[in-house]
C-alpha cells in the first residue's frame, strides 16, 4: 500500500476520507492486490472525479470536468482524431491566452509536446478523466465529419421512390424506407469524404456474421475505419450498387460498375466490384482522384539511373516494352507517364484498356468489352489500320493478344503493355508461355520494367535510427553495412503513420544481343536474371535498399514488399 499513502493523506486531508475507513482500504489492497485506486473506486469511498483532482493537484495541473465543457468541432480537430484518442486527448478552448487542452496523462512528455508540435501555439494543459474525453471525442468527431459531408458533398440523388419500387416494396412504407435511406445516404457520403480526406485508394465492405467492417487502404495498407451492425451491409450495397447502375435485386453474382461525385469542383470517380461471400456481399470501391495522381516520369520518383535509360528506350521507333508486377504495383501510372512524355503532338498514339481509369487529352483511348466481342486482340487489329505511331495495350492476358503486341512492334509501332509476373526475367517466360514465339519476341522486345511500391517517409516527422539488428541479420552479409537509416515516427500530416505516399522501385532488364540469343534458345529465367545482372540492371531490392539509405524509405518497409536475394 505504499505507493497509495500520498494519495490516501491528500483524501484525508480534503475530507474525502475518514480514520474510520482506513482499516478496510488496507484490508482489501492486501487481499485483492490491487492499487489502492481501484479499491477507492470499488469500495464507493471516492468518485473517479475526485481521485482525478487530487492526482491533478499533486503534479501541479489543474483538473477539467470535460463533461462542462462544448468544444467547437473545428477547435477539437487541431489535434488528429487518430492520436486523439490514442493517447485520450481534447481540445477545449481556444482562446488569446492559447489553446486549452484536456488530458489523460499531462506527465507524457512525449505526447505533449506532440501536440505542440501540431498547433504551434501556446498550450495549457488540463487533467481529465479519460473515459468523459473519450466519449467527447467520438460525438464531436462524428458530428464534425456529418457537418462536412452537408458542406462539401452535392446531392447524388436520393432515389428512394425507385429504390423501393425496384426492390418490390409497397408504396404504403415509402416514408419509412426514405428515412432509413437518407441515413444510409449519409453514412455512405461520411465514407466517401472522410476517404479522401485520408488519402485512401480504395474502400473495403466486408460482411461478416456478427458485423460490417469497413478498410480503407492507404499507402498500401488496409486500416480497419469502421463497424457497423451486420444490418447495414445490404444497405450500404444498395445504395452503391443505385449509384453505380448495377442490379440491386441481384446478390448472387459478382458485379462491375463506377460512379461519379463532385467535391468542391473536383471529380471523384469511384471504381465498384461486388462479390457474394457466405455473409453477404462484400463491396471493393477503388478510388480514382486526378488530382492526387502525378503523372509524368520525373514526378514518380524512379532513380535517376533508371529514369535515363528508360527516356533512351521510350523514345525508339518500334519495339515493346513491358511493365511488370502485382496489381496494385503503380503500371498503370508509370505507362500513362510515359504516354504523356511521348504525347507531343506529333505521334498518333492509341490505348486499348479494360477499364480506362484516366482521360489524357491527346491520346485515342479505347475501352475493351469482352461481352461485344471487343477484346484486346481484336480491338489490336482494328488499331493498326488508323495509322498509330504508339500502342498502349492495357494487358496482355492470352495468346493471340501477345502474338498482336509482338507483331505490331515489328512493323514499325512502339508498343507498351503489362504482365503480372514477379520479376523481369520471369516475364519474358511469361510470354512464351502465352504462346508468343521466341524468334519473333527477341526480335521485337526492346525491356522489361518490373516495379513495386513502397510506402515513403513523411518528410516533416521522419528521423534518423541505427539499424535495427534483427532485420540487418535478414540481408545478405555483404549488405549490412549501411551508411545510415532512418524511422517513421508520425506526426500530423501523415495521420501519425510515419509514411505519406508511395515511391517506386524498379529493376529494368534491357534486351542486349546475349540476352536476345537466350531468349531464342529458350534459356530459363534464371539465366536471363544472370545476363542483365552482367549487363548492369540492379535488382529491386538494390534498388529499394538505396531509398532506404536516403531516408526516403525504411529497411522495415523494403522487407515487408520484395524478397531478400540470395546471392549477389
Amino acid at each position: 500500500m505504499s505507493g497509495g499513502r500520498e494519495l490516501i493523506r491528500r483524501l484525508l486531508d480534503n475530507g474525502t476520507l475518514t480514520q474510520e475507513q482506513l482499516p478496510r482500504i488496507e484490508v482489501e489492497v492486501r487481499r485483492r492486490r490491487v492499487p489502492v485506486r481501484q479499491v477507492l473506486l470499488d469500495l464507493g469511498f471516492a468518485s473517479e472525479t475526485g481521485l482525478l483532482a487530487v492526482e491533478a493537484a499533486a503534479i501541479g495541473v489543474p483538473f477539467v470536468d470535460v463533461s462542462r465543457f462544448v468544444p467547437e468541432p473545428p477547435v477539437v480537430l487541431l489535434v488528429p482524431q487518430a492520436f486523439a484518442r490514442a493517447h485520450s486527448v481534447l481540445p477545449l478552448e481556444d482562446g488569446p491566452n492559447g489553446l486549452i487542452v484536456a488530458i489523460a496523462d499531462p506527465r507524457d512528455m512525449a505526447v505533449t509536446d506532440t501536440i505542440r508540435g501540431f498547433v504551434r501555439r501556446r498550450v495549457e494543459f488540463r487533467m481529465g478523466s479519460p473515459g468523459e474525453i473519450q466519449k467527447r471525442l467520438l460525438d464531436y468527431h462524428d458530428h464534425y465529419q456529418a457537418h462536412t459531408v452537408e458542406r462539401l458533398l452535392k446531392n447524388t440523388g436520393d432515389q428512394e421512390v425507385e429504390l423501393a419500387q425496384r426492390i418490390g416494396l409497397s408504396l404504403g412504407n415509402l416514408r419509412e424506407v426514405a428515412a432509413e435511406q437518407r441515413a444510409v445516404i449519409r453514412t455512405l457520403n461520411l465514407l466517401l469524404l472522410h476517404a479522401l480526406i485520408k488519402r485512401a485508394s480504395d474502400i473495403h465492405m466486408e460482411p461478416g456474421r456478427d458485423e460490417l467492417v469497413v478498410k480503407y487502404r492507404i499507402d498500401g495498407v488496409l486500416h480497419t475505419v469502421q463497424r457497423f451492425t451486420p444490418e447495414m451491409a445490404p444497405a450500404l450495397s444498395s445504395r452503391i450498387k443505385v449509384l453505380s447502375s448495377l442490379d440491386i435485386a441481384e446478390r448472387r453474382l459478382p458485379q462491375d460498375g463506377s460512379f461519379q461525385i463532385r467535391i468542391e469542383e473536383r471529380d471523384i470517380s469511384f471504381r465498384v466490384a461486388t462479390a457474394p461471400t457466405v455473409h453477404g456481399e462484400k463491396v471493393v470501391l477503388r478510388i480514382l482522384d486526378k488530382q492526387t495522381v502525378q503523372l509524368g516520369l520525373e514526378n514518380l520518383g524512379i532513380h535517376p539511373d533508371n529514369l535515363s535509360r528508360l527516356r533512351q528506350l521510350i523514345q525508339r521507333p518500334s519495339g515493346i516494352v513491358l511493365v511488370v508486377g502485382p496489381t496494385g504495383s503503380g503500371k498503370t501510372t508509370t505507362l500513362y507517364s510515359i504516354l504523356q512524355a511521348l504525347n507531343t503532338g506529333t505521334r498518333n498514339i492509341t490505348t486499348i484498356e479494360d477499364p480506362i481509369e484516366y482521360t489524357i487529352p491527346g491520346l485515342s483511348q479505347i475501352q475493351a468489352n469482352e461481352d461485344i466481342g471487343l477484346s484486346f486482340s481484336a480491338l489490336m487489329r482494328s488499331v493498326l489500320r488508323q495509322d498509330p505511331d504508339v500502342i498502349l495495350v492495357g494487358e496482355i492476358r492470352d495468346q493471340e493478344t501477345a502474338r498482336s503486341a509482338i507483331r505490331a512492334s515489328l512493323t514499325g509501332h512502339m508498343v507498351f503493355s503489362t504482365l503480372h509476373t514477379n520479376s523481369a526475367a520471369s516475364a519474358i517466360s511469361r510470354m512464351t508461355d502465352l504462346g508468343a514465339e521466341s524468334f519473333l519476341l527477341a526480335a521485337g522486345l526492346r525491356a522489361v520494367l518490373s516495379q513495386r511500391l513502397v510506402r515513403a517517409l513523411c518528410r516533416q516527422c521522419r528521423q534518423p535510427a541505427q539499424p535495427d539488428p534483427t532485420l540487418l541479420s535478414m540481408l545478405p552479409e555483404a549488405l549490412r553495412n549501411l551508411p545510415s537509416v532512418w524511422r517513421a515516427r508520425g506526426c500530423r500530416q501523415c495521420f501519425m503513420t510515419g509514411y505519406r505516399g508511395r515511391i517506386p522501385i524498379m529493376e529494368l532488364l534491357v534486351v542486349d544481343e546475349v540476352i536476345r540469343e537466350q531468349i531464342i534458345a529458350g534459356a530459363p529465367a534464371a539465366q536471363l536474371q544472370r545476363s542483365a545482372l552482367d549487363n548492369g540492371m540492379k535488382t529491386i531490392f538494390l534498388d529499394g535498399l538505396d531509398r532506404v539509405t536516403v531516408g526516403l524509405t525504411t529497411l522495415e518497409e523494403l522487407l515487408s514488399i520484395v524478397d531478400v536475394p540470395e546471392t549477389r
